[in-house]
């Protein structure tokens, strides 16, 4: 469904920015606790989503140079913490980008900078060979379900009500991230 739906221009720009931003990302993995980061990262996180649910927007000038960063971020984060999507999702909702192509630029998104990713923290040796692939065996079916049941649900959102959702889902990530960063300091 969302094959022709989304921003090739946006998810090229954004995917370009996180792959900018996954070497210092990964460096500094090598180099900072995870822990420094995900404490950091939740509490910009939090403030960033509160300020959006109180409709504070930042004037965006220059979409092309704004995707761009919101890429960087995501690459730099998703490569040093794994949580690549909440400054993305934050930047398209204060861009206010409609559901349907906010949806289907990050489903592109995550698939090209996911592999991405994993392909730059294996080059700088945070990502061993041996992987236990057995764990996917508990996961696919959940994941399967998943999909299914966020296919069924998505198109009843109205956008007000996708605005909502997608903020207390980042907001609720945020904590967590927060937490555990907290947790493990």
């Amino acid at each position: 469904r969302v094959r022709d739906g989304f921003d090739k221009e946006t998810v090229i720009l954004t995917t370009l920015g996180s792959v900018v931003g996954m070497v210092p990302g990964s460096w500094v993995l090598k180099v900072l606790p995870a822990a420094r980061l995900e404490v950091f990262l939740g509490a910009v996180l939090v403030a960033a989503t509160v300020l959006l649910s109180l409709q504070c927007t930042l004037p965006i000038r220059n979409k092309t140079c704004g995707r761009f960063g919101a890429g960087i971020l995501s690459g730099f984060f998703g490569a040093s913490t794994s949580v690549s999507g909440p400054p993305l999702v934050l930047y398209f909702l204060n861009e206010k980008l409609p559901k349907d192509v906010m949806r289907a630029n990050m489903i592109w998104f995550f698939g090209l900078s996911g592999f991405l990713t994993v392909l730059v923290n294996y080059f700088y040796g945070n990502v061993s060979g041996t992987v236990d692939w057995s764990l996917l065996l508990y996961t696919i079916p959940v994941m399967l379900l998943a999909i299914w049941l966020g296919e069924k649900f998505f198109y009843r959102l109205n956008q007000h009500l996708f605005r909502k959702l997608a903020l207390t889902v980042v907001l609720i990530g945020a904590l967590m991230l927060l937490w555990s960063g907290w947790q493990n300091l």
